[in-house]
């Protein structure tokens, strides 16, 4: 967690909390005394930091979450002119899935150390995923679906603005690594929130799409994210996308010719997302565009009976991988492949809600085709 630095304690402050962080087994980390502050703002500081701490310990992030918030403070607020500001902004930012705090304080809250036997990489991984459901009120309801409690009801957010959106893919590339970590080779991804929240993985990605990409004149939203990722620096890839067009009955070979020209949904990922499209690029196909909201709980409606005219698109949805990608000698991307493909992402299919199982067996015959970007002006 770091080397733990000097404290000052104001008359009169309840550190308690910060005393219990001694506990943690991880390492303990105390706050730093930013250069140059007065010890009337530095009073006003640790009021601060120990009322963020105590709202953090009752949103779940437990003393190793805390203690990587502080380690955060103490490596950037404590540098800037003003950090009796920048810690105000730092708590709004931890309240962003995905931001760049965010990702700081679930990469460092459990880190795995060679060195300590008594916690393995898997350990650790577990530890830092199980913290993240608790703070985003992960559950599964009556329908096997995977609900965000802490999300829905606004305590966290995922990214909207665009930013904030590109920075929100190392936190997709940093839960990847959790969910590998946990599931090492010859493991079976085998809990349901594992599975499930890789489609809250991609929910910010398609809904920035939806809504705030700007799209030019002659471009679609397929060859407006394409270059969105490109500005942003994340590659692009285009593999198969057999298992985002599933029909309800097989196709003849002459049926099938005219469906992968003319209907086949494209895949396009970046990382570990994967983001489907309409043929013509215009539209997302996501499940996420046809969830609606239960207005009795503020979540989402997971009762199949609901959405039977919709399931094509939701047995079609687009869902992140965990497994790596695979990118050719030249860098390009080839595909998300191979064995840990097929452990992580392929298999643990059973694993899906009632409403995304009944869909898939209805629409059940993968067509596949591989997108050509191209087609995207790419």
């Amino acid at each position: 967690m770091g080397t733990k630095k000097s404290v000052y304690y104001p008359a009169g402050s309840d550190m308690k909390w910060l005393n219990d962080l001694n506990e943690n087994e991880f390492g303990s980390y105390s706050i730093a005394r930013p250069k140059n502050m007065s010890d009337a703002d530095f009073a006003d500081y640790v009021e601060k930091v120990n009322r963020q701490a105590k709202t953090l310990e009752n949103e779940h992030w437990g003393k190793a979450g805390v203690a990587s918030y502080l380690k955060y403070l103490d490596e950037n607020v404590a540098n800037f002119d003003n950090p009796l500001v920048e810690v105000d902004t730092a708590y709004k930012r931890l309240h962003i899935v995905g931001s760049d705090v965010f990702t700081f304080v679930v990469e460092n809250a459990y880190p795995y150390d060679a060195k300590n036997p008594n916690f393995s990489k898997e350990q650790c991984a577990k530890e830092t995923l199980d913290m993240v459901y608790a703070v985003l009120g992960a559950d599964i309801d009556d329908n096997n679906f995977l609900q965000l409690d802490n999300v829905m009801n606004g305590k966290y957010q995922f990214p909207i603005e665009k930013q904030d959106v590109a920075q929100y893919f190392e936190f997709t590339d940093s839960f990847s690594e959790l969910i590998q970590n946990k599931y090492p080779e010859g493991k079976k991804l085998d809990d349901v929130k594992d599975h499930q929240m890789r489609y809250w993985l991609d929910k910010p990605i398609v809904e920035y799409i939806n809504n705030k990409l700007p799209v030019g004149e002659g471009e679609t939203k397929a060859s407006a994210y394409l270059k969105w990722l490109e500005e942003m620096g994340i590659v692009a890839g285009n593999p198969a996308a057999g298992y985002h067009n599933r029909t309800e009955k097989e196709l003849t070979p002459k049926q099938l010719k005219a469906y992968l020209e003319e209907v086949a949904n494209q895949k396009i990922t970046a990382n570990h997302v994967e983001i489907i499209f309409t043929n013509d690029g215009n539209k997302t196909v996501s499940m996420w565009n046809e969830l609606s909201l239960d207005k009795t709980t503020g979540l989402y409606d997971s009762n199949p009976e609901h959405y039977k005219n919709n399931f094509q698109n939701i047995a079609n949805t687009d869902s992140a991988n965990y497994a790596n990608p695979n990118f050719k000698k030249d860098g390009t991307f080839k595909n998300s492949g191979g064995d840990e493909h097929i452990r992580l992402d392929e298999n643990p299919a059973n694993y899906d809600c009632d409403l995304r199982l009944e869909a898939k067996g209805k629409y059940r015959y993968g067509n596949d085709y591989k997108t050509n970007l191209k087609d995207f002006g790419w």
